[in-house]
């Protein structure tokens, strides 16, 4: 049995920057301080400050109510004057940066290769062996294959597809999965049971 996820964790870290004049210069902060004691910054902390700053109703979820907000790190009285009016020029790139089999592609991915400027890498390094832009990406063979099964259609044949072909095939069956019903609710025992497998 699969155990269903109840979206009670943080999740992955995020780092975000927060622009404004408001804001003290060179500011680093790890936690919020309101609206309660445990909130910390999370994905739903812009939809939270934006519920603050528009003097909204209501939250969305008790999610977005419990996320800190941005709007406690706007402290200033007066906006700050020292902002640059322009980024500095970056500095040149080092090396081209190719894809590492391009060499052994057709013409076009050849020339790239032997060509004087920088160039976006677009297959993997590991492959070693460049398949073009065209090609299916590793990414979206990895969801036709974990999102087929899930709605009873066969897997078609990756090889023979292109990457439109693949970007197609995703956009006409995600729908269809992210509508299939949910799962069912856990018995007692069931959720006692995954509890405490989670803490194991």
């Amino acid at each position: 049995m699969l155990r269903p996820f109840d979206f009670k964790r943080l999740g992955i870290r995020v780092t975000s920057m927060v622009l404004s004049p408001w804001i003290p210069a060179n500011l680093a902060v790890k936690t919020p301080t309101k609206p309660t004691a445990t909130s910390q910054y999370d994905l739903t902390s812009g939809i939270a400050t934006a519920k603050v700053l528009f003097n909204l109703t209501t939250f969305l979820t008790k999610r977005d109510k419990w996320a800190g907000t941005f709007d406690q790190l706007l402290t200033l009285d007066e906006p700050r004057t020292d902002c640059p009016m322009h980024f500095p020029e970056p500095p040149p790139v080092s090396s081209p940066w190719t894809c590492p089999g391009c060499h052994n592609g057709p013409d076009e991915l050849r020339r790239l290769a032997e060509d004087d400027g920088p160039e976006g890498q677009h297959c993997p390094a590991k492959q070693q062996t460049c398949e073009g832009q065209g090609a299916v990406t590793v990414k979206q063979k990895r969801n036709i294959v974990s999102i087929a099964p899930q709605l009873n259609v066969p897997v078609p044949d990756l090889d023979d597809m292109t990457f439109d072909d693949a970007e197609e095939w995703l956009e006409a069956h995600k729908g269809k999965w992210m509508g299939e019903p949910a799962l069912p609710k856990l018995t007692k025992e069931q959720f006692e049971y995954w509890t405490q497998a989670g803490r194991d």
